[in-house]
């Protein structure tokens, strides 16, 4: 099963951030030292993976919202999937280039009429 978004009409799938590449990553630590501490306390990419992780693990998509770090999670899960598409795009850019009403989430699942929550 894909999903992922859509964004100023554009659809991205999700891409998994443990694949995002060594030098992206590198990009990423910097702006964690930088711009970044005003958004997180997260000083390295394993940090951001647990973060990540952690809002994962919650048993629903209301008690991920209410974490503290889920929307610069949910940030950088989108910095990811226009990566993984190839695009050129800084994460401080990316943090500053959406809000809800331009977001859109698909999956497969959904798109075939089926509920994605149904075994």
């Amino acid at each position: 099963m894909s999903a992922g978004f859509i964004l100023d009409g554009t659809r991205y799938e999700w891409f998994p951030l443990d694949m995002i590449q060594v030098r992206e990553q590198i990009r990423v630590e910097h702006w964690l030292s930088g711009g970044g501490k005003e958004y997180t306390d997260a000083k390295t990419w394993d940090d951001i993976l647990a973060i990540a992780e952690e809002i994962n693990s919650l048993p629903d998509w209301q008690a991920q919202q209410k974490h503290p770090q889920f929307k610069l999670s949910l940030s950088i899960t989108i910095w990811a999937a226009k990566v993984g598409a190839g695009e050129e795009i800084s994460l401080a850019d990316a943090i500053g280039r959406w809000n809800w009403e331009q977001l859109d989430f698909w999956s497969d699942e959904e798109s075939a009429g089926k509920d994605p929550a149904a075994p």
